[in-house]
């Protein structure tokens, strides 16, 4: 059995590195990334290969979801999902709260000194306009994009709230502070400093719920605001198609997309440029700034309406129906922290389309239960 976890640890380390080298501006880092990440997927091939067990019912489902993974893969020149269900298939029987805690060790002294190579120059420190009206650059502080960064404190905080949980300390909330002090000045990126914003509000006023409310009573108003909560598992990624495709020249949508930089726009445009395919398409992605000024870009920064327009509607609707069922599992174990992480990561792919990948989500390890149909365990 030790072996087992440790080929699963081993392989998600190699993925995280992989992952988070080939957001940044180290030399050669998308090969170094590669590598990592070439040598997380034979390890979890061969759990999943020579050590993992599985019913005749569950080969044939995972042979349906793995060839569209892998044809969307293939058509949209994009790896991250294959190598997403990947992990899922080899990480049976593994414990969440242990690949966290793992995942914090290696991402946190990474990405500080990501941060400090491109601060003092060690590596490009790219920089980005912001033309939102707050008057500042954006800094990637070493990786490709200011996004980027942002994404990187938000998943840091996330996975602390669900460790910190209920068990908050002061040092714990200085550093949600300071990395949304990041997120906010300096890579300008506002999804990561809401989110972690998010996270701060939703700790406090679950401390000061329970400091007033005990026992029974207190369970029930957590079970009910969680289940109220689950519906936006459907309103948002939906919502995201709607004001999408509807989008228009009234007052409100204009208001609508200026509070969210242009994202309702963008993926309308790129429904009327792309249309919509059943298995994706490959979309050369331009997205920096410049590009949007110019009328250049093609970005679609939504998650939903970024994995509609480049990996299809079946692959679309598989997603959302995971999601959906991974909440509510999670909801029926009593599994708060994960309903509320799952739901940060949702909220958070109003903006951002990496919100699924296991580089920058480990809780798309929940979205297993609708290929296991709950027979796969992710211990606590």
């Amino acid at each position: 059995m030790k072996v087992k976890v440790d080929i699963i640890r081993a392989s998600y380390v190699s993925i995280i590195i992989g992952y988070i080298l080939t957001l940044t501006t180290i030399p050669q880092g998308d090969v170094i990334g590669s590598a990592f990440t070439s040598i997380g997927l034979i390890l979890a091939l061969y759990k999943i290969l020579f050590l993992n067990h599985y019913k005749i019912k569950q080969y044939f489902l995972l042979i349906i979801v793995g060839i569209l993974f892998f044809v969307s893969a293939y058509r949209t020149r994009n790896y991250q999902f294959a190598i997403t269900f990947i992990f899922i298939l080899s990480a049976t029987r593994m414990s969440i709260d242990k690949l966290i805690a793992i995942d914090l060790k290696v991402r946190v002294p990474l990405i500080f000194i990501v941060c400090a190579l491109g601060y003092y120059g060690v590596i490009l420190n790219r920089f980005d306009y912001d033309i939102r009206g707050f008057g500042l650059d954006r800094q990637a502080f070493g990786f490709t994009h200011p996004n980027n960064l942002g994404a990187m404190m938000m998943v840091i905080a996330i996975y602390l709230f669900y460790k910190k949980h209920k068990n908050f300390r002061v040092q714990d909330y200085l550093l949600l502070l300071f990395a949304d002090y990041i997120c906010w000045s300096v890579a300008v990126s506002r999804t990561s400093s809401i989110i972690i914003t998010g996270v701060i509000l939703v700790e406090c006023l679950d401390s000061i719920v329970s400091f007033f409310v005990k026992g029974m009573l207190l369970q029930k108003i957590k079970h009910i605001a969680i289940n109220i909560a689950g519906l936006l598992t459907l309103v948002i990624p939906l919502g995201s198609i709607y004001l999408g495709m509807n989008y228009s020249t009234t007052p409100f949508y204009i208001a609508l997309d200026s509070l969210f930089n242009s994202r309702f726009y963008l993926m309308h445009t790129a429904f009327k440029n792309n249309g919509i395919t059943l298995l994706g398409q490959y979309i050369k992605v331009i997205s920096w700034t410049s590009n949007v000024i110019a009328e250049e870009t093609n970005a679609v920064d939504n998650l939903y309406g970024y994995i509609l327009i480049n990996f299809g509607t079946i692959f679309f609707t598989v997603v959302i129906l995971t999601l959906v069922i991974s909440y509510i599992y999670a909801s029926k174990k009593d599994e708060r922290k994960i309903c509320l992480c799952i739901l940060f990561f949702i909220i958070a792919g109003f903006c951002e389309n990496k919100m699924l990948y296991i580089g920058t989500n480990i809780f798309t390890l929940y979205i297993a239960v609708a290929l296991y149909q709950s027979s796969m365990k992710i211990r606590k």
